[in-house]
């Protein structure tokens, strides 16, 4: 800095817990079952109140992939049911993220990074869950790993 310069601070949002605990697990995650969209009941599913327009980021932390045959590729999706039943394949895809297996087992691991922001379409209660589908191969894949799932307000739109 130089003499009579003043340093100003910029504000950063960086948005506010919807006031849940996340959901977590250290358990293995439900394996995948061919080709259906399958959601992770270990990880269980995360209920939160969304305020109509407002933004949300939904986050699956420390999320590790494990997939049984090498080559195979799987996307990672959370969906949003837009009420308190749990979301199924066709609910609102909030945040999706591709998995290809390097090597099989525990050899090619590696996290998946698993967030995104989408606009509430409606107030009350909404419920997340993450769910895993092969699109190519014929292995399965299990979520391991210390994961959580949670939401964060980011405002109003």
């Amino acid at each position: 800095m130089l003499a009579g310069e003043t340093l100003t601070a910029s504000v950063l949002s960086i948005g506010i817990p919807t006031g849940n605990a996340p959901v977590s697990t250290t358990t293995n995650g439900t394996p995948t079952v061919g080709t259906t969209e399958t959601f992770d009941a270990i990880l269980a599913y995360y209920q939160f109140t969304a305020i109509n327009g407002h933004r949300y980021e939904a986050r699956c932390n420390g999320l590790i992939g494990n997939g049984s045959v090498t080559g195979d590729v799987y996307t990672l999706q959370i969906r949003d049911s837009g009420n308190s039943s749990n979301p199924t394949s066709g609910s609102l895809l909030v945040a999706q993220q591709e998995f290809y297996t390097a090597a099989a087992g525990s050899a090619g691991r590696s996290a998946i990074p698993l967030a995104m922001s989408w606009v509430a379409a409606g107030s009350g209660v909404h419920t997340i869950g993450v769910s895993a589908v092969r699109v190519s191969g014929t292995g399965v894949f299990t979520p391991v790993g210390y994961r959580e799932l949670f939401v964060v307000d980011l405002g109003g739109n």
